[in-house]
């Protein structure tokens, strides 16, 4: 008999230790504070929701039909990938959100992507809608957004190589073409 992920009708929560491999949720998600020993992926036909003060440990593959949203003062694990199907919220805007993501991890979305103030990640950030960071954001990686904007304090280190390519399906780390280029528009400098 062959094994097959669990499936869970219904709204879960996940915490403490959970094993390696794939969980499938009808419903709603909460992670709680997550130890992981191995690759693991879970997803949600609803939404995806990490509290305040949490941690996230490394290879976790979260995908939501629904939002994601990352609360303050938690820390997230090396080569991740978030993808939502409607929008990514990292932190409380209006507070200091203080979360870290660790390196190779990918925040996705086709919709819009916002984080908090203290947001510091190194990876991948694509957002088909709005990319909207607050102040003191420190991120090493790509931004893919159809518009961005930064608070004050930022840091943006254009740096492919953090990215866990192999975490995202059907992305490699190639070029697709030898003449590249890009123009800056609307740009202003304070000394």
């Amino acid at each position: 008999m062959a094994n097959t992920a669990p499936t869970y009708t219904g709204n879960r929560t996940f915490s403490g230790s959970l094993s390696p491999g794939s969980y499938y949720v009808k419903g709603n998600v909460t992670l709680d504070s997550l130890t992981l020993s191995g690759a693991t992926t879970i997803v949600a036909t609803g939404t995806i929701i990490v509290g305040n003060n949490k941690t996230i440990g490394n290879n976790l593959t979260v995908i939501a039909a629904g939002a994601i949203t990352i609360g303050n003062n938690t820390e997230i694990g090396t080569n991740g990938l978030w993808y939502s199907g409607t929008r990514i919220t990292i932190g409380n805007s209006g507070e200091i959100a203080d979360v870290h993501a660790g390196a190779g991890t990918s925040f996705i979305t086709p919709g819009n992507l916002i984080t908090g103030n203290v947001f510091e990640s190194n990876g991948l950030i694509f957002s088909g809608g709005s990319f909207i960071a607050g102040n003191n954001f420190e991120f090493t990686g790509l931004v893919v957004a159809n518009s961005v904007t930064i608070g004050n304090n930022a840091e943006l280190s254009v740096n492919p190589n953090v990215i866990n390519f192999d975490a995202v399906p059907g992305m490699s780390a190639g070029m697709i073409s030898t003449e590249g280029s890009f123009d800056v528009t609307n740009w202003g400098e304070v000394y």
